[in-house]
């Protein structure tokens, strides 16, 4: 994992598939070796890594998330969807599988949807810039000009750390 915090993820992939060919590699592994083959672009590996660590512990919402982010990257919406869905089930406090949500309406061109999504994402985590800044994005497809203005000028507060 410390080629993988610093940065150097064709490192940590050589490392975690050493790991993972190991006949005891637990959940956690896969999931990293996932991480590791997403960050260098490998989405389809990294697919297979997230279903291995959800076949092997299938009670932990954050493995369903990122194989989530996975087939988004591959516009593969529905399945994006339901991976998102499955992951706010067992953790509903969680902004980031909302943003999801949020990200595959944009992507399917519902943005009122998409605002839903994002706006319980800014609940659950409310200085987060990100999730006004996609808002923002979502309220200026449908026309709502003011609305998208004040999203972006206070997530530019929150990058500015004046909130």
């Amino acid at each position: 994992m410390a080629h993988f915090r610093a940065g150097r993820y064709e490192a940590a992939v050589t490392a975690l598939e050493h790991t993972v060919h190991d006949k005891d590699a637990d959940a956690e592994s896969y999931c990293a070796l996932g991480m590791a083959y997403h960050a260098t672009g490998r989405i389809r590996p990294a697919i297979d890594a997230y279903s291995t660590a959800i076949n092997l512990n299938a009670s932990e919402p954050y493995y369903f998330q990122f194989r989530a982010a996975a087939y988004f990257d591959q516009n593969q919406f529905n399945k994006a969807l339901d991976d998102f869905n499955h992951a706010i089930k067992e953790a509903p406090y969680n902004d980031a599988a909302y943003w999801g949500r949020g990200q595959i309406h944009m992507a399917l061109e519902d943005p009122t949807w998409a605002i839903v999504q994002f706006s319980r994402a800014i609940e659950l985590a409310p200085h987060n810039p990100t999730y006004y800044e996609d808002r923002a994005r979502a309220y200026a497809r449908l026309g709502q000009i003011a609305s998208a203005a004040a999203d972006r000028e206070f997530a530019g507060r929150l990058i500015q750390g004046w909130v």
